[in-house]
């Protein structure tokens, strides 16, 4: 090629020199990456402060560029200012209502003061730099098609049959998780897509991030139907169409559509807006109220409902 801007990267994607930094940032690990990298590794392989500190010190030796000195300088490349990248609202677990001013500790409405803080973060974004990562459009592609052979007996297969243009699927998934402090548990709302083969749908580098709310009380049906809007404003968008940049093709508009979910009965009361699981008319395709049974067991008892 005569324009010396360009060289062949991966043997078939045409890369700009020029824009590199901007467009594909992890084609050149940066600090932070490599960072973050050192810490999934320590979380996985169970490793101490000591054998990181090791680990740093070998990497080092062998003059890996922007390589951090201890667990210590870990922590501290990791200390980043990314206000922009996720958002934080609060919301009212009596009333579902969506606090204006952030620092206020009660609810304008109800006066309440159990007020929850919800993390979330763009699902575009995330989106895209899922799609700037090599061959991973490509393999989306693959999978679309074989899917669409296989699986055309199913309501995902049509779905898959029935739609036209650029378009993927995603699956949302909920539930609550237990912490060390027993005063806080975590709702993580996280988004795989569907054309990602597995096993590859199911590492962290592939999942989508929607929210985390982490709360001291469990989380009303009220305050989740707040949060479900702000996901569904998002959701809307993607369905519209967003324009992304896939390497080697340049901008598409690609349609992301959000057709199913996966969570246990007390996120899908939480989801559906419906009583929990051990309530009077807790299910969900009929309309039969149930029997409260109190077992007796051992001094303690065990009260749930039966459905005939």
């Amino acid at each position: 090629m005569k324009n010396s801007s360009f060289e062949i990267c991966n043997s078939n994607i045409f890369v700009c020199l020029d824009c590199t930094s901007t467009l594909l940032p992890r084609l050149q690990p940066t600090g932070s990456d490599i960072a973050a990298s050192i810490i999934i590794f320590k979380i996985r392989k169970k490793q101490n402060n000591t054998e990181i500190n090791t680990y740093c010190s070998f990497m080092r030796a062998l003059n890996v560029p922007e390589m951090a000195t201890s667990w210590k300088s870990i922590k501290r490349k990791m200390e980043l200012d990314v206000s922009s990248d996720w958002f934080c609202c609060k919301i009212c677990n009596i009333c579902g209502v969506k606090a204006v001013d952030q620092k206020s500790s009660s609810c304008f409405q109800c006066k309440s003061d159990i007020m929850i803080e919800f993390y979330y973060y763009s699902l575009a974004e995330q989106l895209q730099h899922l799609l700037l990562m090599p061959n991973v459009y490509n393999q989306m592609k693959h999978q679309q098609h074989i899917n669409e052979e296989n699986l055309q007996a199913t309501k995902y297969g049509h779905i898959l049959n029935s739609e036209s243009g650029e378009f993927f699927t995603m699956i949302l998934n909920i539930d609550g998780v237990v912490t060390k402090n027993k005063h806080i548990s975590l709702w993580p709302l996280t988004i795989m897509i569907n054309e990602i083969p597995l096993p590859n749908r199911r590492y962290l580098e592939f999942i989508i991030l929607g929210g985390v709310l982490p709360a001291s009380k469990h989380p009303s049906n009220k305050l989740f139907q707040t949060v479900m809007k702000i996901i569904y404003e998002q959701c809307a968008q993607l369905e519209a169409g967003v324009k992304f940049f896939i390497p080697g093709a340049g901008e598409k508009t690609i349609k992301f559509f959000l057709i199913a979910s996966c969570t246990d009965k007390p996120a899908q009361a939480l989801l559906t807006n419906m009583v929990s699981h051990n309530s009077n008319y807790s299910c969900a395709k009929c309309f039969i109220k149930g029997i409260f049974i109190i077992f007796q067991f051992n001094c303690s008892s065990l009260k749930f409902i039966v459905l005939f």
